[in-house]
């Protein structure tokens, strides 16, 4: 038996399907479609997709997100080295301004040890691994949903 496809078959198919009649959407069809994308249209910017966000928003966005990261990371990758120092300076300043009552003091130091030692460097790491598991998951969601349309 031959494992190659037929060429013939192909244009036989191609000629049958280009033969057949054109089939009338049904008349509901061209309403819903319609509502549909007015719908779409009609949503608020913010409930749209990232891309059709007016620029101020986007860069707005882009740049308090790099602020976040900059908070989480110390300024590690974010900020340079003069606003690195700055920043140590205020925690240092508020940690000795003593605005948290004294009972407190040896958990609010273990709480800025294991941030400053344990979570602080490691964060970048958390951050690209989350973001490369969100990926295999759109991945794998993706292969899953077609292989389940395909043998629907």
């Amino acid at each position: 038996m031959k494992s190659e496809p037929d060429p013939k078959l192909a244009t036989q198919i191609d000629a049958a399907l280009k033969g057949l009649p054109d089939s009338p959407a049904p008349s509901s069809l061209v309403h819903r479609v319609r509502a549909a994308i007015e719908a779409k249209r009609a949503a608020p910017w913010w409930r749209r997709s990232w891309w059709e966000w007016p620029l101020a928003a986007r860069v707005a966005f882009a740049v308090l997100t790099a602020g976040f990261a900059a908070i989480l990371s110390g300024g590690g990758y974010v900020l340079s080295e003069g606003a690195t120092t700055y920043s140590k300076e205020w925690t240092e300043r508020l940690v000795t301004a003593d605005l948290h009552p004294s009972s407190f003091d040896s958990l609010w130091n273990a709480g800025q040890l294991l941030w400053a030692q344990a979570i602080q460097p490691l964060f970048h790491y958390a951050a690209a691994a989350t973001i490369v598991l969100y990926l295999i998951c759109i991945g794998l969601g993706t292969a899953c949903f077609r292989f389940a349309v395909k043998h629907a």
